[in-house]
């Protein structure tokens, strides 16, 4: 079977050795009543309609990879920047267990100091829910205790 079609004062010519296509051409043309050079512009207009769709998926493609790579550089950096926040604050601890003082247990003051420690434990832990949520650090504090001696 064979189809010319004049576009442009250009005839094309289409040659089916498949049996089963040439089949399914005709009875598409027969249900739909169309002429079989309609058949080939649907079947042509559909092939160029996806190719444009597939060239769109491609796009999409590429940038939803490039996105969640950025997030993936992201999330990298926040884990780096967490763990040297953990190192300081594993630092920090360390320094301040090494180089504190225990209260020795037959200072005379002993109830006072309790006292103390409890006082400022708990002026740590009312604090920290603010310090996490960035409504006041930790330098903050330390300013506010050197303004007002608290």
């Amino acid at each position: 079977m064979s189809a010319r079609r004049k576009t442009s004062n250009k005839w094309h010519t289409v040659r089916l050795l498949d049996p089963l296509l040439t089949e399914k051409i005709e009875s598409t043309a027969h249900e739909r009543g169309w002429s079989i050079s309609e058949v080939y512009r649907e079947a042509i207009k559909d092939f160029f309609d996806k190719e444009c769709l597939r060239e769109e998926f491609v796009n999409y493609k590429d940038m939803t990879e490039a996105s969640f790579n950025e997030v993936s550089k992201q999330i990298t950096h926040l884990r780096n920047d967490i763990q040297v926040m953990m190192a300081f604050f594993d630092l920090f601890t360390k320094s301040y267990y090494l180089h504190t003082p225990a209260v020795l247990s037959d200072a005379t003051d002993t109830d006072i100091a309790i006292v103390n420690a409890k006082q400022r434990y708990e002026k740590l832990i009312k604090q920290l829910p603010e310090a996490i949520q960035g409504q006041e650090g930790i330098f903050q504090a330390l300013i506010t205790e050197k303004e007002f001696g608290n």
